[in-house]
């Protein structure tokens, strides 16, 4: 018998070596990549199994090994040929990289990494490989850690929907920012309480059902958006049914509820009710005869055209890591440099400091800062206290933007509200946001912005991007700048300080360490290294 379309089955048979021989150096090809970036692989699976959240990513590798197997049959159909052009594509995959090390960017530096692999995987089998696990190729990027910055929306959204449910329900309820207060208590939205792992873990489980079940592009998008749209709205309900029940049953009852509810139990009922949405309107498998190209076959490898590529890549990765190997052993400073600390503005135009101010229990928290400062002014009944914090140099886990640092201590404050607040000197404006915290004894308000060299911003990656602009060649540096205030008058208060320290003020900015100290240290250092 002959094969499906008339194809020859010795032409397949053929170039069975030639596949083998480039599955090898696909394997040699991932291998190169895994040491080369073993430190951001290594990293991603840390957060995997130290973060709840993103817990899932486990199992994507796996599913998308499996999904590949299950078209074992139609790569074994398809022409298999060296595609030169997704250097192009590693190469800016490589530069992405280098610029996410060199910001600190950890999301940006993993997405860098992971998108290498489907890039291998084009480099060596070519488009028509491609084509065919497209999905497996695109579903690996839910192996990204990737999501978090959705937490404070999501806590939004579940509170405005708790609340309004209550209200419904006929219970009395009072709600400031994520706390809701009823007869007797008060519950906060946590940013546990966001539902983010559920949400995530159903998107990529509703992705991959949608794939395997339909075939209509339409129907995949609307199951798609469902498994973004459910979690929300059953967080909603889950949080919702806890205050209910602690309201009118017991206490004890809610809490236990609480933690099974919101365990897997919880999750499993929300898949399964996902689930069966999907099998109601899935669309049964159209058995189609196979469809075998008559020019399939496994171009070989000794021409320079399909060899070159891979052996660029693999020397590539090669030079690579014995560079890393290289700087980790001999580029780095192993000693720290010893910082002086410039003074802070001094007391001047009726400001009196330090002094012990009212709400001496705000402190914001820059652990691994290089130098901190914290100082507390006066002037005739209002207090007010300025905070920063500088880092000099930067590596993982010890960088101005980073989830570690925090601005008040949410046992002690409550956040009210955030805005935006500018001030004007002349022709210089300063753009500050404004958190609002309270708690029983105090209402302040803290209005900070991260300097970088002469730039001025609020957002992590305005501040990322700063800092890439203030030295572009060099180690990142920068600093935070934080003026607590009673809330009366808030902003008149820091405007009357900001415009009587204001040159002050800027000169320190400008040089908040002994830069002059710093180098001679610097180079002793080095005198003393060799």
């Amino acid at each position: 018998m002959m094969p499906a379309s008339g194809v020859d089955q010795h032409e397949l048979t053929l170039s069975r070596p030639q596949q083998q021989l480039r599955s090898a150096c696909f394997a040699g090809l991932l291998l190169l990549w895994s040491v080369s970036f073993y430190s951001t692989l290594l990293n991603m699976v840390h957060i995997w199994h130290s973060i709840e959240t993103f817990a899932h990513c486990f199992f994507i590798l796996p599913i998308c090994l499996y999904l590949i197997w299950q078209k074992r049959f139609q790569l074994s159909c398809v022409s298999v040929a060296t595609q030169p052009w997704s250097l192009l594509l590693l190469i800016g995959l490589f530069g992405l990289w280098l610029v996410a090390i060199r910001l600190g960017i950890q999301v940006m530096e993993q997405f860098a990494v992971l998108a290498m692999l489907p890039s291998l995987v084009w480099l060596t089998f070519g488009n028509q490989v491609c084509r065919v696990i497209l999905f497996p190729l695109l579903f690996v990027f839910f192996a990204l850690p990737f999501g978090e910055f959705l937490i404070p929306k999501l806590q939004y959204v579940t509170a405005e929907m708790t609340v309004y449910l209550l209200r419904f329900s006929g219970v009395p309820v009072y709600q400031e920012g994520m706390f809701i207060f009823i007869p007797g208590t008060r519950f906060e939205v946590a940013w546990t309480c966001s539902g983010i792992r559920y949400l995530l873990a159903a998107l990529s489980l509703g992705c991959l059902f949608a794939y395997i079940h339909f075939t209509r592009y339409y129907k995949r998008l609307l199951f798609v958006l469902l498994s973004i749209v459910l979690p929300i709205i059953a967080n909603g309900l889950r949080a919702w049914s806890i205050i209910m029940i602690y309201h009118f049953v017991d206490q004890r009852i809610a809490g236990d509820i609480d933690h099974l509810i919101y365990g897997w139990f919880f999750f499993s009922f929300l898949i399964a009710v996902l689930f069966v949405i999907g099998w109601w309107f899935s669309e049964p498998a159209e058995l189609k005869p196979a469809s075998i190209s008559i020019g399939a076959k496994c171009h070989s490898l000794k021409g320079p055209g399909q060899f070159l590529p891979l052996t660029l890549v693999a020397v590539g990765f090669v030079a690579f890591a014995l560079h890393g190997q290289w700087s980790r052993q001999y580029g780095q400073d192993k000693q720290q440099i010893a910082l002086q600390a410039n003074a802070l503005p001094a007391s001047a135009g009726g400001w009196q400091g330090p002094i012990n101010a009212n709400f001496s229990t705000w402190r914001a928290e820059f652990p691994n800062a290089d130098v901190t400062w914290q100082q507390d002014y006066q002037k005739s009944s209002a207090s007010l206290s300025l905070f920063s914090a500088y880092y000099h140099t930067e590596h993982q886990g010890k960088e101005l933007i980073n989830v570690s640092n925090i601005f008040y201590d949410a046992k002690l404050w409550q956040l009210q509200d955030q805005d935006i607040q500018r001030f004007s000197f002349g022709e210089q404006e300063l753009v500050t946001r404004r958190l609002k915290l309270a708690n029983g004894q105090h209402s302040i308000s803290v209005f900070y912005w991260y300097q970088v060299g002469s730039y001025q911003s609020l957002g992590a990656f305005s501040t990322k991007l700063n800092q890439l602009l203030n030295a572009p060649f060099g180690y990142s540096s920068g600093q935070v700048v934080a003026i607590a205030v009673e809330q009366q008058n808030d902003r008149q208060l820091v405007m009357d300080f900001l415009r009587t320290h204001q040159t002050e003020l800027w000169r320190w900015l400008a040089q908040p360490i002994n830069q002059s100290r710093a180098r001679v240290f610097a180079k002793e250092l080095a005198n003393e290294n060799g």
